[in-house]
């Protein structure tokens, strides 16, 4: 069998094994770059800890996200989205007012701040709640994603 259809354009079981493939090929490089970096940092030796050291550090550019924090992707009813996006709006300016007085205000970035923290708190939501009461909550969110189409 080929991986073209009649019309030549890829079948969705090879669509599906090529895109597998890629982010597969993805979280390996992310977690070959995070232990790349645990190893350099293990490896070079510690510097006193000056003012001017200090200094530097903060100066030093940020990782990227995609080198610090494994690629997740997730697919979430469309109303819970847009209250994502809304809120993560409200929480960006709210967080710049707060941090701003000092003249360095904190920009909160969406993957390396929102999203982590958004799960942490679901998570630590969910701590204390029992099977049953995870049914419920699937459920409802069954109902509500089925009362959408």
């Amino acid at each position: 069998m080929t991986d073209e259809d009649d019309e030549g354009t890829l079948n969705f079981e090879d669509r599906a094994e090529r895109l597998g493939k890629s982010r597969k090929k993805s979280a390996d490089n992310a977690r070959r770059k995070a232990a790349d970096r645990k190893r350099e940092e293990s490896e070079t030796p510690a510097t006193p800890a000056t003012p001017e050291a200090d200094e530097s550090k903060d100066d030093a550019p940020k990782p990227s996200v995609k080198d610090v924090y494994d690629p997740f992707n997730s697919y979430i009813p469309l109303d819970l989205k847009r209250m994502l996006k809304l809120r993560y709006r409200q929480a960006s300016v709210e967080v710049e007012m707060a941090t701003g007085e000092d003249g360095d205000p904190l920009e909160l970035e969406k993957n390396r701040h929102w999203y982590p923290l958004v799960i942490k708190a679901g998570l630590d939501a969910l701590e204390d709640v029992d099977g049953e009461g995870l049914a419920e909550r699937a459920r409802e969110l069954e109902e509500r994603t089925h009362s959408e189409d």
